[in-house]
């Protein structure tokens, strides 16, 4: 598969669903020569036709793969906000993104809701499970950092989650830790 190939195949796949679809690690650094080589000809082409037909074929690269990255960055956006997870493969680029995303969206909701010094974010939660009530619908399934799918959830549902799940509904404020007592 050419590199036009590739980059039209991953903007017909992103654009067919909404769901984040896997692309290699080095999807980007695969594509920036194939790009960097249409400018190169078209510049350094003598014959205007010729010109004219790899400016075309640069200006229709660059559309799809502008479209392309807005879907993504909408859809990673989306993902952090209703706390699904990401496919695991990722072009690294957008690890780095999703990653600021959601250090950003914890500091302003932290810091929004006052909890700064309340709840201390952990990059590694450990492995376990949290009994939570829920204290508002949640209609869309999901699926759980455990690959588990959950839902629809209804207001006053009790729900067994893992730890960063758990943690993500409190701090959304849709849910509150049931405390298991085990006298």
């Amino acid at each position: 598969m050419n590199i036009y190939d590739l980059i039209y195949v991953a903007w017909k796949r992103e654009r067919q669903t909404k769901i984040l679809q896997p692309l290699e690690d080095d999807f980007y650094r695969k594509i920036k020569p194939y790009i960097n080589h249409l400018e190169n000809q078209k510049n350094n082409e003598t014959d205007s036709i010729m010109v004219r037909l790899f400016d075309k074929r640069s200006h229709r690269v660059s559309y799809i793969l502008n479209d392309l990255i807005s879907i993504r960055m909408e859809k990673h956006f989306s993902d952090v906000m209703n706390g699904v997870l990401s496919p695991t493969e990722l072009p690294s680029e957008e690890r780095q993104y999703r990653t600021h995303i959601e250090q950003q969206q914890k500091i302003l909701r932290n810091s929004a809701l006052g909890l700064e010094d309340q709840i201390e974010i952990d990059e590694e939660l450990e492995e376990g499970y949290r009994l939570m009530e829920f204290t508002s619908n949640e209609s869309n399934p999901f699926i759980g950092s455990d690959l588990m799918t959950y839902g629809p959830i209804v207001k006053g549902d009790f729900v067994l989650l893992t730890n960063d799940n758990s943690r993500n509904f409190m701090l959304k404020s849709k849910a509150n830790e049931v405390e298991i007592n085990q006298d």
